[in-house]
Protein backbone atom coordinates (compact mmCIF):
# COMPACT_ATOMS: atom_id res chain seq x y z
CA UNK A 1 0.00 0.00 0.00
CA UNK A 2 2.88 2.33 0.70
CA UNK A 3 4.36 1.71 -2.73
CA UNK A 4 1.14 2.80 -4.45
CA UNK A 5 1.20 6.11 -2.59
CA UNK A 6 4.82 6.64 -3.55
CA UNK A 7 4.00 6.00 -7.22
CA UNK A 8 1.18 8.53 -7.16
CA UNK A 9 3.46 11.04 -5.45
CA UNK A 10 6.12 10.37 -8.08
CA UNK A 11 3.57 10.90 -10.84
CA UNK A 12 2.34 14.16 -9.31
CA UNK A 13 5.93 15.38 -8.87
CA UNK A 14 6.66 14.46 -12.49
CA UNK A 15 3.55 16.35 -13.71
CA UNK A 16 4.50 19.30 -11.52
CA UNK A 17 8.01 19.27 -12.99
CA UNK A 18 6.56 19.23 -16.52
CA UNK A 19 4.27 22.16 -15.72
CA UNK A 20 7.17 24.13 -14.24
CA UNK A 21 9.26 23.46 -17.36
CA UNK A 22 6.38 24.49 -19.63
CA UNK A 23 5.87 27.72 -17.69
CA UNK A 24 9.61 28.34 -17.78
CA UNK A 25 9.57 27.89 -21.55
CA UNK A 26 6.73 30.36 -22.12
CA UNK A 27 8.16 32.84 -19.61
CA UNK A 28 11.48 32.59 -21.44
CA UNK A 29 9.75 33.27 -24.76
CA UNK A 30 7.98 36.33 -23.38
CA UNK A 31 11.17 37.58 -21.73
CA UNK A 32 13.27 36.97 -24.84
CA UNK A 33 10.86 38.68 -27.21
CA UNK A 34 9.48 41.58 -25.21
CA UNK A 35 11.90 42.47 -22.41
CA UNK A 36 15.34 42.01 -23.90
CA UNK A 37 16.61 44.64 -26.30
CA UNK A 38 16.55 42.82 -29.63
CA UNK A 39 20.07 42.55 -30.89
CA UNK A 40 20.93 39.64 -33.11
CA UNK A 41 24.15 38.61 -31.47
CA UNK A 42 25.67 35.35 -30.39
CA UNK A 43 24.06 35.70 -26.96
CA UNK A 44 20.56 35.89 -28.44
CA UNK A 45 21.27 32.83 -30.58
CA UNK A 46 22.52 30.91 -27.54
CA UNK A 47 19.41 31.95 -25.63
CA UNK A 48 17.14 30.79 -28.47
CA UNK A 49 19.07 27.53 -28.76
CA UNK A 50 18.79 26.91 -25.01
CA UNK A 51 15.01 27.34 -25.14
CA UNK A 52 14.96 25.08 -28.16
CA UNK A 53 16.76 22.40 -26.14
CA UNK A 54 14.32 22.96 -23.30
CA UNK A 55 11.40 22.38 -25.70
CA UNK A 56 13.00 19.20 -27.05
CA UNK A 57 13.54 17.92 -23.51
CA UNK A 58 9.99 18.89 -22.55
CA UNK A 59 8.51 17.18 -25.58
CA UNK A 60 10.47 14.00 -24.79
CA UNK A 61 9.40 13.77 -21.14
CA UNK A 62 5.82 14.93 -21.76
CA UNK A 63 5.19 13.00 -24.93
CA UNK A 64 4.37 16.08 -27.01
CA UNK A 65 4.21 15.21 -30.68
CA UNK A 66 4.71 17.38 -33.75
CA UNK A 67 1.11 18.58 -33.63
CA UNK A 68 1.78 20.18 -30.24
CA UNK A 69 4.81 21.93 -31.72
CA UNK A 70 2.72 23.11 -34.67
CA UNK A 71 0.13 24.51 -32.27
CA UNK A 72 2.90 26.41 -30.48
CA UNK A 73 4.04 27.72 -33.87
CA UNK A 74 0.52 28.93 -34.64
CA UNK A 75 0.59 30.84 -31.35
CA UNK A 76 3.92 32.39 -32.33
CA UNK A 77 2.49 33.32 -35.75
CA UNK A 78 -0.50 35.01 -34.10
CA UNK A 79 1.82 36.99 -31.83
CA UNK A 80 3.92 37.95 -34.85
CA UNK A 81 0.78 38.95 -36.80
CA UNK A 82 -0.47 41.31 -34.10
CA UNK A 83 2.99 42.76 -33.53
CA UNK A 84 3.40 43.35 -37.25
CA UNK A 85 0.06 45.14 -37.44
CA UNK A 86 0.90 47.37 -34.48
CA UNK A 87 4.48 48.19 -35.48
CA UNK A 88 5.62 47.00 -38.87
CA UNK A 89 9.37 47.42 -38.71
CA UNK A 90 10.07 46.50 -35.14
CA UNK A 91 12.98 44.23 -34.16
CA UNK A 92 10.59 42.36 -31.85
CA UNK A 93 8.70 41.11 -34.93
CA UNK A 94 11.95 39.82 -36.39
CA UNK A 95 12.74 38.04 -33.13
CA UNK A 96 9.36 36.28 -33.13
CA UNK A 97 9.97 35.35 -36.77
CA UNK A 98 13.24 33.71 -35.71
CA UNK A 99 11.30 31.70 -33.11
CA UNK A 100 8.72 30.68 -35.73
CA UNK A 101 11.36 29.54 -38.19
CA UNK A 102 13.30 27.59 -35.56
CA UNK A 103 10.26 25.82 -34.18
CA UNK A 104 8.97 25.07 -37.67
CA UNK A 105 12.24 23.26 -38.27
CA UNK A 106 11.78 21.32 -35.02
CA UNK A 107 8.22 20.36 -36.00
CA UNK A 108 9.44 19.05 -39.36
CA UNK A 109 12.14 16.97 -37.68
CA UNK A 110 9.58 15.63 -35.20
CA UNK A 111 7.29 14.71 -38.12
CA UNK A 112 10.14 12.80 -39.76
CA UNK A 113 10.85 10.82 -36.59
CA UNK A 114 7.15 10.10 -36.07
CA UNK A 115 6.72 8.89 -39.65
CA UNK A 116 9.78 6.63 -39.29
CA UNK A 117 8.23 5.10 -36.15
CA UNK A 118 4.94 4.49 -37.98
CA UNK A 119 6.68 2.85 -40.95
CA UNK A 120 8.78 0.57 -38.74
CA UNK A 121 5.70 -0.80 -36.99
Amino acid sequence: MLKIQNKSNAISVNKGFQIVLLLLFFAGFIHDVFFIIPAFTLVSDIRLFSFLLLWIFLSKISGFNSMATLKIIMGFVLVMFFLFISSQTNPVVERVAAWVYTFLLIAIIQQLFESRKRVSR
